[in-house]
């Protein structure tokens, strides 16, 4: 898989790949309206970085519950990006970066490694768990998507189609989990 989702030709000129323009798509929707093949100048790569920091805060507000530092250095990494969106200079590395440093903190904190020479594979040294941990749950109604949605992954296709999942889903959502974990034991464990 080709993970180089944008490049910066020799005039300063950016061309994004199609999973790039994908993402930006699901992100921004009908603010995004590039087409694909035309190369960005710098004013309109700007402006989409501009609405996806948008979008970002906003997701991360609307999502995160969270002590008051966790926040602070959330808040701090937002203010990074806006301050990068908001240069004349081509600033994308800080943005990326940045953007790792966001994806560190909603998993619990920014590793602490500047201190050690030779980072080895021991989990201690990628635990993000310090002084918070992430702790998903999911209701019924989402567990049912979670079902719904599994029937197009590779894996699940061999226990059961989209079809066959949809019409014995009601509305009903502890009937269809019920029926579901009883038809598809094997399945459901793996899920949950």
């Amino acid at each position: 898989m080709d993970l180089d989702l944008s490049k910066r030709n020799t005039k300063g000129l950016v061309s994004l790949s199609i999973p790039a323009e994908d993402i930006l798509r699901s992100l921004l929707g009908s603010r995004y309206n590039h087409i694909h093949g035309v190369q960005l100048d710098e004013n309109r790569w700007k402006r989409i970085l501009a609405n996806l920091e948008k979008t970002l805060r906003k997701s991360i507000d609307a999502n995160t519950e969270t002590d008051a530092i966790h926040k602070a250095e959330i808040d701090r990494y937002l203010g990074i990006i806006h301050s990068a969106v908001n240069s004349q200079e081509n600033t994308d590395p800080d943005i990326l970066l940045t953007l790792v440093g966001i994806c560190f903190e909603l998993l619990g904190g920014l590793l602490d490694n500047r201190s050690k020479r030779i980072i080895n594979n021991h989990p201690n040294n990628f635990r993000t768990n310090r002084m918070r941990s992430i702790h998903y749950t999911q209701s019924k109604v989402q567990k049912c998507r979670v079902i719904m949605r599994s029937a197009l992954y590779e894996v699940f296709k061999k226990y059961y189609s989209k079809n066959r999942l949809e019409s014995n889903f009601n509305g009903d959502t502890e009937k269809f989990i019920d029926w579901f974990k009883k038809m598809y034991p094997e399945a459901y464990a793996k899920l949950f």
